[in-house]
């Protein structure tokens, strides 16, 4: 370190040259007093002394003064270089390129990072025309303009500058003009860039992917400054509001929509806006064209970098269609796919409904409606046929019923009309009404120009809220089945205090106990001889009983609540599987079992005969089959295929309760039947009545004539016998005869 050197200053000069003449003065003064003995000069003297003192206390003082002084600059220059060299190391090893250009834009100063950066040695940058010369040589002039209009104020800029390699790279120019002792320079720092502008690449490609990605979304995006305001959206919600894009940023939804939905939509932003939360809410928007959609808003608040919400985003998904589709499902879930009226479920609903009010005094009333003979239509028309009788039958309950009246389809040929707060003469009319105009109408064409007339049984429930509505609708059901079984094309009425409700009870109870049976084997079978003649037995019929808590249950107290619940095919199935395995004991004996109208409609149960009796090993000419003539008469062309069937396996066909179904003798020159078993209604009292006796006979010689053997049922006494035999009829049947008896022990 270099140290101030004192020099001599004029005043310590003058002050020693002032001491040597004082101290002259003083000698001088001392020799006069001595020869001259005087006041003044003492005074004099004195006063020259105090002067001199004067002057040498100022002269140190202002010794002392100039050495402080001097101690001072030394130190602050001493600082001055350290804050120098410190800043010149800060300028040789910063991170960023630091030059210093003079007038001419030559490098006067670089930075060690110039260096590494450029590629150039120190001395080779001193030596560079001008800064212009690290710019690409189609940039240069663009740039020296640039530094000597606007360096003064100072500006920066994003440039491209060249290596010694003539690589270039981005960078960023921070440049201001100074002043150095009079000297106008030009300071720049330069950053290099290269990983800032990828980063800001990239993410110009993501943004440019992400709205690409955004454009090609099908549902409308967008998003809102916290003032409520659009900033920006997709492509998707221009074609929704039919807009573009600058006519939309900066709008709000008041601008855009409905006042009625944009308060909405206000309502909901101002949430988001208040808390940052995600939001999904159904609404509705305006489409470009007028229309309206069924939408759902998914939005959510987004925060800006310092934390605090910015504004929303929000996708608008379009639910029109599935909200059509929903209705369409709800539609076909409550109503009929082929009448288009309400179906069971839609009923059961209302019904419900309507039980409550009538708990609360407004009763009300239920039309169970059944066509008659309505499958007789489905088989010989065939099922187009039968579907447009339906149609037509709904066309004309409602025209019978009023906007108020709820019409049902419940499965089939079956239909429900509730008569919501109706009274009991009300109820009554209709039902008639409804009634009497399926009976007066004339049905077609329904097929190749065919018509018919058909029939409906109509059960009355009346709704008084003692029962719920499953048990109103069996109660109802009751009904339909008693106007069925008193002749059909009736009317029944029925409520929860008459005697046709305990037959509901009874009928409930029946089948729980059927269910039970089938569950538990509780079934047992008694066989009824059939005797020739001669007096031999011919075969036995199978007849089936309930065994429970030791008493037997008739058939004709469980057999009608088997067929109304859909029971007789596994109970059939039970009968022919017990009667197999009976014949499997008794290989010296014949059965026939009964099959009930229903089972013919099982497919699956034939198949169910054929391999039953293959797997027992019983010769199939030991079992047969009886059907009743109603039966074959309900489903014919079943009825004929049934019997084919089993007769081609080996099996023997009878026709039971033969003379109640038939209006002629047609059908059964068609059945290949074995036996026509004549009804029994005939036979109890032909030895009184001749009208009795003569239909016998007509049946005896029309069956004979076709080959067929007869037998006669209900032989009560020996009269009947005799005149049986008298007749020629082939088999006879009944108590006079022979009880129905448990095997083995009677047979045996």
């Amino acid at each position: 370190m270099k140290k101030i050197v004192s020099r001599p200053s004029f005043a310590g000069i003058f002050m020693m040259v002032s001491l040597i003449i004082s101290l002259g003065i003083i000698v001088y003064t001392i020799y006069l007093n001595e020869r001259i003995e005087s006041v003044l000069l003492h005074v004099f003297t004195i006063c020259i002394m105090v002067i001199n003192l004067g002057l040498i206390f100022l002269y140190f003082w202002k010794r002392q003064h100039e050495v402080c002084r001097r101690k001072k600059d030394q130190d602050e220059l001493e600082q001055q270089q350290a804050i120098n060299r410190h800043c010149e190391y800060l300028a040789k090893y910063a991170n960023d390129i630091i030059l210093l250009l003079n007038e001419d834009l030559r490098i006067v100063y670089a930075n060690e990072r110039a260096v590494l950066t450029y590629g150039y040695e120190l001395d080779e940058l001193y030596q560079l025309d001008s800064i212009v010369d690290l710019r690409p040589p189609e940039q240069r002039e663009e740039i020296k303009h640039l530094i000597q209009d606007e360096g003064a104020d100072g500006v920066v800029y994003n440039t491209i500058h060249q290596r010694k390699d003539r690589s270039t790279f981005p960078i960023e120019v921070s440049l201001r003009s100074i002043v150095v002792e009079g000297k106008k320079y030009y300071q720049a720092i330069n950053r290099d860039v290269t990983e800032r502008k990828k980063v800001e690449n990239a993410l110009k490609e993501q943004l440019h992917f992400l709205q690409k990605l955004i454009n090609t979304i099908p549902n409308p995006i967008f998003y809102k400054g916290s003032n409520g305001l659009y900033r920006g959206c997709n492509t998707a919600f221009e074609e929704y509001l039919g807009l573009p894009k600058d006519e939309i940023v900066g709008k709000s939804v008041y601008d855009l929509s409905p006042k009625e939905l944009a308060d909405k939509y206000a309502e909901m932003d101002s949430v988001l806006f208040n808390k940052p939360e995600v939001q999904t809410y159904e609404s509705s928007v305006v489409y470009a064209d007028g229309t309206w959609h069924d939408v759902i808003f998914n939005k959510a608040s987004y925060l800006n970098s310092e934390g605090v919400i910015a504004g929303l985003v929000g996708v608008i998904i379009d639910i029109t269609e599935r909200k059509q589709m929903e209705e369409r499902l709800q539609y076909l879930a409550t109503h009929d796919s082929l009448t288009n009226i309400p179906n069971r479920y839609y009923l059961e609903e209302n019904l419900k409904r309507v039980v409550v009010k009538a708990k609360r005094g407004i009763y009300s009333f239920l039309l169970f409606i059944d066509l008659d003979n309505f499958k007789l239509v489905n088989d010989t028309l065939g099922h187009q046929a039968g579907d447009n009788l339906l149609i037509t039958l709904v066309n004309i309950l409602k025209s019978h019923l009023t906007e108020e009246d709820f019409l049902a389809r419940l499965g089939g040929d079956e239909f429900v009309v509730l008569l919501e707060g109706a009274s009991v003469d009300r109820g009554t009319k209709v039902a008639e009404t409804l009634r009497r105009a399926i009976d007066e109408n004339n049905f077609g064409p329904l097929s190749h120009d065919l018509s018919c007339n058909l029939t409906v049984s109509i059960g009355v429930a009346k709704i008084d809220g003692s029962l719920d509505y499953q048990k109103i609708l069996s109660l109802a059901d009751t009904a339909l089945y008693s106007a069925k079984d008193k002749g059909r094309n009736q009317v029944i009425f029925i409520d929860s205090t008459s005697k046709m409700s305990t037959l509901l009870t009874q009928t409930s109870e029946i089948a729980t106990l059927l269910v039970k049976a089938l569950k538990e084997n509780m079934f047992v079978l008694y066989y009824q001889p059939v005797f020739t003649m001669d007096g031999s037995i011919s075969h036995y019929e199978a007849l089936i009983r309930i065994h429970c808590q030791g008493q037997l249950i008739s058939p004709n107290d469980f057999i009608p609540v088997a067929e109304r619940f859909g029971l007789m095919p596994q109970i059939d199935q039970w009968v022919v599987k017990a009667a197999l395995e009976t014949l499997q004991q008794y290989p010296q004996i014949k059965i026939f079992v009964n099959i009930s109208g229903m089972s013919l409609e099982d497919a699956d149960f034939l198949e169910y005969i054929e391999t039953s009796i293959r797997e027992s090993g019983v010769s199939p000419s030991r079992i047969g089959f009886e059907i009743t003539e109603t039966s074959a008469v309900k489903d014919f062309i079943r009825a004929e295929h049934w019997i084919e069937w089993l007769k081609r396996l080996g099996c023997q066909f009878a026709l039971d309760d033969f003379g109640m179904g038939f209006s002629s003798f047609t059908y059964l020159r068609m059945l290949p039947v074995d036996y026509l078993k004549i009804d029994g209604s005939f036979v109890r009292n032909m030895d009184k009545d001749p009208t009795q006796r003569a239909l016998i006979v007509a049946i005896n010689d029309v069956a004979h004539t076709l080959g067929k053997k007869t037998v006669a049922e209900f032989v009560e006494n020996k009269e009947i016998f005799e005149a049986l035999k008298s007749l020629n009829v082939d088999l006879v049947q009944g108590y006079y005869l022979g009880r129905p008896a448990s095997l083995p022990q009677d047979i045996e």
